[in-house]
C-alpha cells in the first residue's frame, strides 16, 4: 500500500507560486495543492489555469483559498509571497 501523499499550501500565487504549483502538479509528489493569495480572484484564476493541464499530469486536487485557515490543515506550507510596490 502506498503512503498517503501530503497536502501543500502555497501562500502567494504570483509567478513563483504558480510555477511551484505547476512543478508539483507534474511531479505527482502531493495529493492536494491549495493556492492562497491576498487577491482571491487571482488565486482562483491560477487554479483554473492549472486545472486545465490536469489531463497531462498525475491525479491531484488543486483549489484556491481566500482565507488562510486552510493552511492549518496542510502537511507542508510554502511561503512565496512578494512585496507589492
Amino acid at each position: 500500500m502506498e503512503p498517503l501523499k501530503p497536502k501543500i499550501a502555497i501562500i502567494g500565487a504570483s509567478h513563483v507560486g504558480s510555477t511551484f504549483a505547476f512543478s508539483l502538479m507534474l511531479s505527482g509528489l502531493v495529493r492536494e495543492i491549495v493556492l492562497i493569495d491576498q487577491n482571491e480572484s487571482f488565486a482562483i484564476g491560477e487554479c483554473m489555469d492549472l486545472n486545465h493541464g490536469l489531463s497531462f499530469a498525475h491525479p491531484i486536487r488543486i483549489y484556491a483559498a481566500g482565507r488562510r485557515k486552510n493552511r492549518l490543515y496542510s502537511n507542508i506550507r510554502q511561503h512565496v509571497e512578494g512585496l507589492y510596490t
